[in-house]
């Protein structure tokens, strides 16, 4: 008799009380993986606020495009670590009642039906053990499935933080117009990269010639472009892909890589096009016909309001405290991010030059001055159809959060009591000699007698 290697005994072993531990993980990876959605969405005000230069061309594309995939990754982790849970245990439950019924089913002993109906049956559902066996090898198959999406989430994320770190980089160094055309260059030979290695690849199986003359400098090349760009996960994430690829037939492969890449883009198609829409004010997915169509005017909104507003994080370009205003004094809040700094470079607005002959303090307030004039001319403030001349901005930081803006603290007297409107403009990017809204914010004033 011929002994099993013991690393064979080992997986042998880890495989038969396995599903101990997959339970174990996949209720531990749900509880994580519900905080998933919500981390995307911060992160990527946090990027529209700190990182992004501009709302246009690709640098307005690419983030809302990673932020989709990341996102549609983020809710399929959820639904596969549930219905692994539900699965394995649906078949722990079995497990039980096999311990229990150790015949299984008996087709034979069906009440109140006939033979044929039995014999039926049987043949449609088969018996207990084989059924066990295959929700066993589903259940390996959603749990490993599961890990495999993480794990590409976490490499594509890693490739797309390199790429932009590189671009970020370049930024200090370049002018605007040569880190973009860098940047674009990155991009392309990256994604140039990823189509020739997979064509040469698919090109020399059917030509031995170019195998044998370049197949090695191309499984070379293929390795260390794909640890380059996925350095953590490059080896484990390959591992799981050709587990399944190898041991999955063709025909049925092809099939369900294509059911699952077209829900998939699918999916993120959808949530890329309402997230356009919803940065412009509108409402792409809203059922309703008469409902809002994004007019700020006649849209009470949460986020607006610092009361209502479910993350701090989350904060649109003019905001106020809440939406009904009692006291003397209005506070208004405006967003500062850091894609303005084009639009006020563009408007004149110089950068303070440092005078190392002056006592510190001097010299922060005169930089601060300057800034906060250069910001006046930049935003206007008005309440419902009347322009604020001096609203006197401050600097501000929104307590518990890194949102950072200006904030102007404006007389209720005089104003009329109910709804009223206020909003900020700015010189459009296009026609420099025009304005264009920037946000506004109805709210309702009730004075305290």
């Amino acid at each position: 008799m011929q002994n099993t290697p013991p690393e064979h005994r080992s997986v042998h072993d880890l495989e038969g009380h396995s599903w101990n531990l997959e339970l174990i993980i996949s209720g531990a990876a749900i509880v994580l993986a519900t905080y998933l959605p919500e981390a995307v969405e911060d992160y990527f005000y946090y990027y529209l606020q700190y990182m992004s230069f501009d709302y246009t061309g690709s640098m307005y594309t690419l983030p809302i495009m990673a932020y989709s995939f990341f996102k549609v990754v983020a809710w399929l982790l959820i639904v596969a670590f549930v219905a692994h849970l539900v699965m394995r245990a649906f078949w722990v439950s079995l497990v039980g009642l096999k311990e229990v019924f150790p015949h299984g089913i008996r087709y034979d002993n069906i009440p109140n039906v006939s033979e044929d109906v039995s014999k039926y049956q049987e043949e449609k559902l088969g018996s207990l053990d084989v059924y066990m066996v295959r929700l066993d090898r589903l259940c390996n198959q959603i749990f490993a499935f599961a890990f495999l999406l993480a794990m590409s989430g976490v490499g594509v994320g890693i490739a797309y933080h390199l790429i932009f770190g590189v671009y970020q980089l370049m930024d200090g160094f370049l002018s605007e117009a040569a880190s973009d055309l860098f940047f674009r260059m990155v991009f392309f030979v990256f994604i140039g990269m990823a189509v020739f290695m997979v064509v040469a690849s698919a090109l020399m199986k059917n030509r031995p010639h170019w195998s044998k003359k370049y197949g090695t400098t191309v499984a070379r090349l293929t390795h260390y472009f794909g640890k380059a760009a996925m350095p953590l996960v490059y080896k484990p994430l390959n591992i799981l892909m050709l587990a399944f690829v190898t041991n999955i037939p063709r025909k049925r492969y092809y099939m369900v890589f294509s059911i699952i890449m077209v829900g998939f883009m699918g999916s993120v198609l959808l949530v890329f096009t309402d997230k356009v829409s919803d940065l412009r004010g509108r409402h792409l997915l809203e059922p309703r016909h008469f409902f809002s169509s994004g007019a700020l005017e006649f849209e009470v909104s949460p986020d607006r309001y610092d009361n209502q507003r479910s993350s701090p994080r989350r904060v649109p370009s003019v905001s106020l405290p809440a939406d009904v205003i009692e006291g003397p004094f209005l506070p208004v809040f405006v967003l500062y991010p850091r894609m303005l700094d084009t639009r006020l470079f563009a408007l004149g607005c110089p950068e303070y030059e440092t005078d190392k002959n002056k006592p510190r303090d001097r010299r922060l307030f005169l930089r601060d001055s300057q800034n906060m004039a250069c910001l006046n001319r930049f935003f206007q403030l008005r309440i419902n159809d009347s322009i604020v001349a001096q609203p006197d901005w401050m600097f501000h930081q929104k307590p518990g959060s890194i949102t950072k803006g200006l904030i102007a603290y404006l007389p209720t007297q005089g104003l009329r009591p109910g709804k009223n409107t206020v909003s900020v403009h700015i010189p459009s990017s296009g026609k420099p000699d025009s304005l264009e809204r920037y946000g506004a914010v109805p709210f309702w004033l009730a004075p305290k007698d």
